[in-house]
């Protein structure tokens, strides 16, 4: 019996020099590598053999190195958390190729992905570096300190990671500097004064921005020309969270009445799940009706500009 642990087998899923390479080594009886070749017997009692590299025969060669709790693995967007353990397997002919596998309570997970050593970013939790240990010790005290019956407390004490990307490390870690450069000019589709367009500004390029203002000072209109701006960039998206519903129905209505709320889904429960889903058709009717004028004042605008 093949031991996972030391070796893994890749193979084509059919019998075509373009499949993808998959790992299918739990399913495998027996499997040698000789002469270039990776012949060998499935459990089911199927025989296979492949000339390399059209399916490769790869041996660990590192132990395996359990995660931390204060760790994460990042791979391809997807985080992997502990308890969890990785290791590199190497093919036999081809020093170059690598391939890392996830391993928990022994056994190996996700073995749909083919994760590339290239592919994987440790995260550190600022909770355990220098700097950011004793801010996240006193914060986490300081959150004892609400009421018994505070909806965030439960929250607080439950947070024990703090993703190296998160606004809360820029705070632990006082690195709230500029990130990236402002799009220039920012776009202020909605209602906005110069005060507003600088905090749409600071806010678009620093890690945590704060904007405070009494009621009627224009706080959401901001927050909507912070989401448009946003959504200029494609694939990008935005989370609109708040303590009560009543601020984030706002913004969607806003959304709503300027004729943009398809770009919203209301997810805070399960009833505002199963609304959105139901109302898929007729959002994409809305979608393709608005693509449909902008197609049109593009059309006119080219227009213009030839005349």
């Amino acid at each position: 019996m093949i031991n996972g642990n030391e070796f893994r087998v890749l193979i084509p899923k059919c019998n075509n020099a373009a499949d993808v390479l998959l790992d299918r080594t739990e399913s495998i009886k027996w499997s040698n590598p000789e002469d270039g070749y990776i012949r060998g017997q499935f459990r089911d009692g199927g025989a296979f053999g492949y000339r390399h590299p059209k399916a490769r025969f790869l041996k660990r060669v590192t132990g395996f190195r359990a995660l931390r709790p204060t760790e994460r693995i990042e791979a391809r967007g997807e985080v992997w958390c502990p308890p969890l353990a990785i290791a590199t397997f190497t093919d036999v002919y081809d020093g170059s190729y690598s391939i890392v596998r996830f391993y928990r309570d022994n056994k190996v997970i996700g073995k749909s992905r083919l994760y590339r050593p290239d592919d994987l970013t440790l995260l550190v939790s600022s909770a355990s570096t220098v700097s950011g240990a004793d801010v996240f010790k006193y914060w986490k005290e300081t959150a004892l300190m609400l009421a018994a019956d505070d909806p965030t407390r439960p929250a607080f004490e439950s947070i024990k990671y703090v993703h190296p990307g998160s606004a809360l490390f820029a705070y632990m870690e006082g690195v709230n500097f500029q990130t990236s450069e402002t799009r220039s000019p920012v776009i202020l589709p909605f209602q906005s004064n110069e005060d507003q367009k600088i905090a749409v500004e600071r806010a678009l390029s620093h890690r945590v921005s704060v904007i405070d203002g009494p009621p009627g000072t224009g706080k959401t209109e901001t927050i909507l020309n912070i989401i448009a701006n946003i959504l200029m960039n494609p694939g990008a998206t935005v989370g609109v969270l708040s303590f009560g519903n009543a601020a984030v129905e706002n913004v969607k209505d806003k959304l709503d009445e300027a004729g943009y709320g398809f770009v919203a889904a209301r997810v805070g429960n399960g009833e505002c799940v199963t609304s959105f889903i139901a109302e898929q058709e007729a959002r994409a009717r809305g979608i393709a009706r608005w693509l449909s004028y902008a197609s049109v004042d593009s059309a006119v605008q080219s227009s213009e500009v030839r005349q």
